[in-house]
């Protein structure tokens, strides 16, 4: 659902009769309004105005009857909820709260049947109902600001983090007042860095290259906002963007420093790290570091009674083995107990298989792309000659690379 498209409003106009594969679905003015309230009790804080339009005329007659009803959520709503609240609605994302309130009654277009602002059914306040109803640009400015507003203290709130930022501010209102944003990111961070309260798991996997220890961090996502796995033995942090989960990949003990370690895995004091351009503090819930090494080959140069301090950072220390996974737990005298011992699911066999499936895929749009740059050069008989004596597979026979 992360990559469905979301909305902070919506204009939707719904026919009261309705030809559908199921058949006839006519809506009343009763029902209607269940709807719309019934959807504003789903999504709280959701500001709505709606009109019946059973009175307009086009150049062939009457129209048929239908609604136009406009939406403004607190925080965006994704498209696919909203079309299945209102499955026959024409749902557009509304770019002007003013000309969407102003069209209910067509203010703006007086060869069409005009209507009154009584007849137009909202929860808005009179006297916001009454600015959306001004045409000017100064409405058009307040709305701005009121967005902008709504987002700075979405941002404050930890609601808006910069991975999922595209979801909730546009280009134009980003490119406009980034340096508010971009403030209002930094007062976040701080305001959580000083957070007494901080309190995050960590999760220490180690296991055989091919076993599945990235497979079994990536499961742990589940139910987080947001999952980030950083790979770069340069600059671990460099891809964090406030996710609630990092997966440290394939993690060295010579990626960091033991005290910068120790600070980005202490459970409950926030510290910057040093990254690429900024300085970076983990702002989730949930670190997992992967390793081919155990946990007791790490830092072989400090010594153990120091280590014991890394140690009482891990929730819990999971060995990935090729036929089963073991989940342990480690207590406040750093006893580790088995807690936990499942079936591996994800042996190197269903990597393999991913594999070859990719290349083949990689070598059949080679061999297709191979043939179409010949066709300016090759008569479409060649072309043809050619792609039907193409022979997939080794039919068994493999052979030593030649270097």
């Amino acid at each position: 659902m992360s990559k469905t498209r979301t909305m902070r409003s919506a204009f939707i106009r719904i026919s009261a009769t309705n030809n559908t594969k199921d058949g006839l679905v006519e809506y009343t003015k009763e029902q209607i309004k269940a709807m719309v309230e019934g959807f504003c009790d789903r999504y709280t804080n959701t500001k709505y105005a709606y009109i019946c339009h059973d009175k307009d005329i086009s150049p062939d007659g009457a129209v048929p009857t239908h609604y136009h009803i406009y939406f403004k959520f607190k925080t965006p709503v994704h498209f696919p909820y909203i079309k299945e609240a209102f499955p026959y609605g024409d749902i557009e994302k509304s770019r002007s709260a003013n000309a969407c309130v102003q069209y209910l009654i067509h203010k703006n277009n007086p060869e069409k049947t005009q209507y009154s602002k009584d007849e137009v059914i909202t929860n808005f306040t009179q006297e916001q109902i009454d600015y959306l109803f001004l045409n000017n640009k100064k409405m058009e400015k307040l709305n701005e600001e009121s967005e902008l507003t709504d987002i700075l203290e979405s941002i404050g709130n930890n609601e808006i983090r910069r991975f999922n930022m595209f979801e909730h501010i546009s280009v134009e209102l980003y490119s406009k007042h980034r340096t508010k944003i971009e403030n209002a990111f930094k007062y976040r961070d701080i305001k959580l860095m000083n957070n007494p309260n901080r309190d995050i798991d960590v999760i220490f996997v180690t296991g055989a290259s091919g076993n599945g220890k990235t497979t079994f961090a990536k499961s742990f996502g589940n139910g987080y906002n947001g999952v980030c796995v950083s790979s770069s033995s340069n600059d671990p942090l460099q891809d964090y963007c406030d996710q609630d989960v990092l997966i440290l990949d394939d993690l060295r003990d010579d990626d960091f420093k033991f005290q910068d370690l120790l600070k980005i895995l202490d459970p409950h004091t926030a510290s910057s790290v040093k990254s690429r351009y900024n300085n970076k503090a983990f702002m989730g819930k949930l670190i997992i570091i992967t390793s081919y090494k155990t946990l007791k080959e790490w830092y072989s140069n400090v010594p153990h009674d120091a280590k014991k301090q890394l140690y009482r950072r891990i929730s819990l220390y999971v060995e990935v083995e090729k036929d089963e996974i073991k989940i342990y737990t480690i207590d406040a005298d750093l006893n580790k107990t088995i807690s936990a011992t499942l079936p591996n699911v994800v042996p190197t066999l269903v990597n393999e298989a991913e594999k070859v499936k990719k290349t083949d895929e990689f070598v059949s749009g080679a061999i297709n792309h191979y043939f179409g740059s010949m066709k300016s050069l090759v008569p479409d008989e060649e072309i043809e000659r050619g792609l039907a004596g193409v022979k997939y597979g080794s039919d068994g026979h493999n052979e030593e690379l030649p270097f």
